[in-house]
């Protein structure tokens, strides 16, 4: 039972570390420097997750089109 205990209270540290948009989107991006693809989302909803990917290149981000039900983004210079 103390076993237990001690997961329970290690998953919840654990969960405690990332906020809940990060576990939320963390597997539905995939870019890197020239752009990102946010899986499964409108891009309405998906731009300030671009905007905030590309922002990491000093970047800014620009809806390219939608792919099935995802939204890709460039990222170009300013």
């Amino acid at each position: 039972m103390r076993a237990h205990h001690t997961g329970l209270a290690l998953l919840l540290l654990l969960a405690a570390c990332a906020s809940p948009m990060q576990i939320l989107t963390r597997d539905r991006m995939r870019g890197d420097a020239d752009g990102v693809t946010v899986m499964a989302m409108a891009p309405g909803d998906a731009l300030p997750l671009a905007v905030a990917h590309c922002a990491r290149f000093k970047k800014a981000a620009s809806f390219a089109r939608r792919q099935g039900g995802d939204a890709v983004f460039r990222c170009s210079a300013s």
